[in-house]
């Protein structure tokens, strides 16, 4: 069996992209920052704070637009509103700045508007490119769940923060604001709790875009039900829903833009025309063969359909 199988193998790398292809050599691109973390729970979770992005939240300010923005801030190139947000704007700054550079423009802008806050923009360090969903905007507040007899107010005196309020839900649990100007105030005040006094956790504050799943236009998409599981998919029995690679999910992250992805398997058919688009035949060996024709042949049936998961 086992020289039956490596004997019948067959090589091609493939462009696994949701309909984008990357051309030969491409290299899966990251958004450019400085990588900073924070805990959510014990987990230590790494993002990348970007180095010419800020939100800036004018509610409570004076009206203000992009022009009135841009006044305050002359280093600003470019901005929009968020999207679903009152008086909010993703501005983009000239130049790649540094730490001390960006807290030098978010200040510039608070002090302009009077009653506006300004956020840094960060990015999971899987973001491939800087869309509006997948931007996260560091509030100035944090959650923080204390142990039994801790003193809430007292922990909050000792970092600069203010008790906004006590969480309905959540035992223990309260929404504190930082005081401190920096960008990061919260997210560092958050660190240095969990890091150094024995709560059940400390995490910042961070808004995110809610978006649909990233579903292909793929009329079969639903006959699928590896790809994700309703538990009522035509053409199959005995499913259980959720029980699916989950890949949904992963797109609305990262939809393969860059990314190659060698099958070896059995024989696969390049023309097919789930994979013709992304699949890169400059690089294809049949080591049964030996030769740089891939395709399958009338035993190969494993290959094509792994080549489309």
């Amino acid at each position: 069996m086992k020289t039956k199988i490596i004997g019948a193998l067959g090589l091609i790398s493939l462009v696994v992209a949701s309909a984008v292809a990357a051309p030969p050599g491409a290299v899966r691109a990251r958004v450019a920052g400085q990588e900073i973390y924070y805990y959510s729970g014990q987990t230590r979770v790494v993002l990348v704070l970007s180095p010419d992005e800020l939100r800036v939240n004018t509610t409570g300010a004076r009206s203000a637009g992009m022009a009135t923005l841009r006044s305050v801030a002359p280093a600003i190139v470019s901005g929009e509103a968020v999207a679903g947000a009152v008086s909010s704007f993703d501005v983009k700054l000239s130049g790649t700045l540094d730490r001390a550079g960006l807290e030098a423009q978010g200040r510039s802008l608070a002090a302009g508007l009077a009653g506006a806050t300004v956020e840094p923009i960060l990015y999971s360090p899987s973001a491939i490119e800087r869309r509006p969903e997948q931007r996260q905007a560091l509030t100035r507040q944090l959650a923080v769940k204390v142990r039994g007899g801790q003193d809430i107010n007292a922990l909050a005196k000792e970092y600069g923060l203010r008790v906004l309020e006590k969480v309905s839900y959540s035992p223990d649990t309260y929404l504190l604001e930082a005081g401190a100007d920096s960008l990061l105030a919260s997210l560092e005040a958050a660190n240095s709790i969990q890091e150094t006094r024995n709560v059940e956790f400390a995490t910042p504050m961070i808004a995110r875009m809610k978006t649909k799943k990233f579903i292909p236009n793929d009329t079969l998409f639903g006959q699928q039900w590896h790809l994700r599981n309703t538990g009522s998919n035509p053409n199959a029995s005995g499913l259980v829903a959720g029980n699916d690679v989950n890949t949904t999910a992963a797109w609305d992250t990262v939809q393969g833009s860059g990314v190659n992805i060698a099958i070896t398997d059995d024989g696969l058919q390049v023309a097919h025309p789930d994979l013709s688009a992304n699949a890169r035949t400059d690089i294809d060996i049949d080591i049964n063969n030996n030769d740089a024709d891939p395709s399958p042949s009338g035993t190969d049936d494993h290959g094509t359909a792994c080549g489309g998961v």
